[in-house]
């Protein structure tokens, strides 16, 4: 059966003389409940008859609003924490996250710089060497010069010796 009967159990009956209890047989308590079940199976089948009675489950009867307990207020604090709680996480894991690629992109830069850094450096050391190396070769161009003049003196020198001789 669908519904579930509710039986109220009679309890013992009480005998008292004086100080004494005196409690009924467990038989004639049996006899009570059970004749009190028949009853019951009686009425509903009398009902079914009717038509008043149906197998379905019965409506749910709508309760008065109560007022809220201490025990309402924690199921509450308890569902607002949870759900705080998967908020936070999620907060903690995206942050996490965004701190992971911002190291990542920290280092990345980090070793662009030092990149730039050599070129930079290997740049100066050959605008050096090209100066330095402007200023030799200047150098040698005067020493041919100078060269070339001493040449063209002897050489008229030498001219004018044999002319003269």
């Amino acid at each position: 059966m669908d519904q579930t009967c509710q039986v109220c159990i009679i309890p013992s009956l009480l005998h008292t003389a004086g100080t004494q209890l005196f409690l009924s047989s467990r038989k004639h308590e049996f006899n009570y409940v059970y004749s009190k079940e028949n009853e019951i199976l009686q009425r509903i089948t009398a009902l079914r008859k009717e038509g008043l009675w149906s197998l379905k489950r019965l409506p749910k009867l709508h309760e008065a609003p109560r007022h809220k307990s201490h025990r309402d207020y924690l199921l509450e604090e308890m569902q607002w924490m949870a759900t705080d709680f998967v908020q936070e996480r999620r907060w903690k894991i995206t942050t996490a996250r965004r701190l992971i690629l911002s190291v990542a992109h920290h280092h990345e830069d980090v070793i662009l710089h030092k990149e730039r850094c050599k070129k930079r450096e290997e740049k100066q050391v050959r605008a050096v060497a090209a100066f330095t190396a402007r200023g030799i070769e200047h150098f040698w161009s005067t020493i041919k010069q100078v060269v070339d003049l001493k040449l063209q003196v002897e050489l008229e020198e030498r001219r004018k010796k044999a002319l003269n001789n």
